[in-house]
């Protein structure tokens, strides 16, 4: 009995164990429904969001019945709101308030009711808007004394009303006038209380006139809250979208008494979205060695900031900030646009050891603005935009000489809304093996074009070779922290084309294309052949070339001509030895071309061109794992981040 007693008693035990565990199972699923329903548990307020804009509307006082009543008679109602769905439930509340991102809109509804008595004559709206501006489009009518269209509306009056009169007028409510450029934010001015104010009147008036002739003036007030926010957005070099500076005064920077040459770069940052009032605008980078050899000093030469550099890591800060008075208003204004120049001395040495007349400095920079925002806690105060990224390339050589080099790589192309160029290769084919779109790509084409000018000196120019010289690199990528990688297993020459070389060349003379490296004869022409082989109909070689050499006899002077290197990228070997992080830190595509006149240097050309991407491509993310095919979702955030088409 006793074995069995003990049975029992354990069996009940077991239920009590099992009993309490369900108990707590059903706890927790009940306390997470509460959570997710909290709108219909703890009254709509308490129901979570993520949409700021409907967080900040909750706060908001609700237009309640009564409240359209105007003291001093029963027959004339006014009301003024916006409309919200605060509880999810389908229907609009109205409330006395509206919450927007600066550069949108919301309708605001104002409605005038003479009821079965007495007429209203003098009526009249006035918009008090601390914060914002009024659009309207009305146009007279039987109600309306005249036509109110317009961007600011102060006012809008009435004819006479007779009882029986409901009239509804909308205006919509806007954080600037958006008709006129860089207007979208006009209404908050340099002040950041007015990103928040709950000041805001509607104002009616009018004389209610009874039946009996008695005449009371009416008054009625409705005060409303106007929130706006934003958001800020940084890009490096606008105008120059390549990110490449060119200065043309090589010479003038070596300073023999001091042992120094003396370089200068320069960030250029824009804040784009022009919401925000601005706090600060932040710049960081890292100066390169040049040929080896550290920076001897680094400064800034720009005023009204503060500048930092540190010599170990070589690695540079600039902040630039405005202040805030005790009324709200901004001191120390920040421009949208800064222009920040860098002075970089480097030894004489790491100039004078390289033997050319070009340099190439790649600094690698962040950058980003703060904007003073809505300081309520339904948004982030001081906004800062994403981090933007670049390598800012700076080129440096003399101006034009009696004979003259240059190169241009990739394609030009027109910046759109700008009138400004950039050179550019496309990313376009590897990217389609990255994303899955082909398993392999061929003829990823650019060109590299050699520009050449003999001058008019009184020497004689018996030749002329340009080369890449196949000892030293060939094309080269710049990344965008700065350091470079050789293309020599990516990138083949695959043919090339000339223009202007027939009035090059003389009677009797030639022009030669080697292989540079095997020293391979690949073609002869002369002035009658060589322009046959054009930038769009070039000459073929059998076998791909690593880099050419080209030799010219018998030349004329005071002449410009070209040279097209057709070089194709292997994309196989870039999708198979770089990741497409790795792909994506790619910044730029360096090449060089070195001139020999008569047997003896000359010049050594260098230029970049963006190595980009023709089209956006973007990866999509949601907060929940999985969705409904077969109802509304609610309550789901969608996160997008794209990569910006810069062509």
């Amino acid at each position: 009995m006793a074995k069995e007693e003990k049975k029992n008693n354990w069996n009940m035990q077991k239920s009590t164990i099992v009993g309490v565990a369900i108990f707590v199972v059903i706890s927790i699923i009940l306390g997470v429904l509460v959570i997710l329903t909290g709108n219909e548990v703890a009254g709509r307020k308490k129901r979570k969001v993520f949409d700021p804009e409907l967080a900040r509307a909750m706060t908001y006082e609700e237009f309640q019945e009564g409240d359209e009543n105007i003291e001093g008679t029963d027959n004339v109602k006014f009301s003024a709101f916006f409309l919200r769905d605060l509880d999810g439930d389908g229907y609009a509340e109205m409330i006395k308030g509206t919450c927007k991102q600066i550069g949108k809109q919301d309708t605001m509804y104002m409605e005038v009711n003479v009821l079965s008595e007495g007429r209203l004559k003098n009526g009249k709206i006035q918009i008090n808007g601390q914060n914002f501006y009024m659009q309207t489009a009305l146009p007279k009518d039987t109600e309306l004394k005249q036509n109110y269209i317009g961007n600011n509306i102060k006012t809008i009056e009435f004819n006479e009303l007779t009882n029986g009169t409901q009239k509804m007028v909308t205006g919509v409510v806007r954080s600037g006038d958006y008709s006129v450029a860089h207007g979208v934010s006009t209404a908050i001015g340099n002040n950041i209380n007015n990103y928040s104010r709950e000041d805001n009147k509607i104002i009616f008036t009018g004389t209610y006139v009874a039946e009996n002739g008695e005449e009371t003036e009416i008054r009625k007030e409705i005060p409303l809250t106007v929130d706006w926010y934003g958001t800020t957005k940084t890009v490096i070099n606008p105008k120059n979208e390549h990110k490449t500076q060119t200065y043309k005064d090589l010479n003038s920077r070596i300073d023999e008494e001091n042992n120094t040459i003396n370089l200068t770069l320069s960030v250029y940052t824009q804040e784009k979205n022009e919401y925000l009032i601005l706090s600060k605008s932040h710049v960081e980078g890292t100066i390169q060695e040049f040929n080896g050899y550290a920076p001897v000093s680094v400064a800034c030469a720009t005023s009204n900031v503060e500048f930092n550099y540190d010599e170990e890591t070589r690695k540079f800060t600039i902040d630039r900030v405005s202040g805030v008075g005790e009324d709200g208003r901004v001191t120390n204004a920040l421009g949208r646009e800064n222009n920040y120049t860098i002075n970089v001395k480097y030894p004489l040495e790491a100039y004078t050891s390289i033997g050319s007349e070009s340099i190439i400095i790649t600094t690698p920079v962040e950058a980003y603005y703060e904007g003073y925002n809505n300081e309520n806690e339904e948004f982030t105060n001081p906004y800062r935009s994403v981090v933007e990224r670049a390598v800012v390339t700076t080129v440096f050589n003399n101006g034009k000489k009696e004979f003259a080099t240059n190169v241009f790589v990739g394609k030009n192309i027109k910046y759109p809304d700008s009138n400004n160029y950039r050179y550019v290769v496309s990313k376009e084919k590897p990217l389609n093996i990255y994303n899955g779109r082909s398993s392999e790509e061929t003829d990823d084409i650019y060109k590299v074009r050699w520009a050449i000018d003999t001058g008019t000196s009184d020497r004689e120019i018996e030749t002329i070779v340009l080369t890449e010289e196949s000892d030293q690199n060939g094309d080269l990528f710049i990344k965008t922290d700065g350091t470079k990688d050789s293309m020599e297993n990516i990138t083949t020459n695959i043919g090339i084309g000339f223009s202007g070389v027939e009035q090059l060349l003389k009677d009797g003379g030639e022009l030669k294309v080697y292989d540079d490296v095997t020293g391979n004869l690949l073609l002869t022409v002369n002035k009658r052949e060589v322009s046959q082989y054009t930038e769009n109909n070039p000459y073929k070689y059998e076998v791909p070339v690593k880099h050419i050499r080209i030799e010219t006899t018998g030349v004329n002077k005071g002449v410009t001509f070209s040279v097209y290197n057709i070089k194709e990228l292997d994309d196989s070997y870039i999708t198979e030895n770089y990741t497409l992080e790795e792909f994506n830190n790619l910044s730029q595509i360096e090449s060089h071309v070195k001139t020999y006149v008569n047997g003896e240097y000359a010049q050594t050309r260098k230029n970049v061109a963006n190595y980009e991407s023709d089209f956006s491509y973007a990866t999509i993310s949601l907060s929940k794992n999985t969705i409904s095919t077969q109802g509304t979702e609610k309550n789901d955030i969608i996160t997008i981040n794209a990569q910006e088409d810069n062509s």
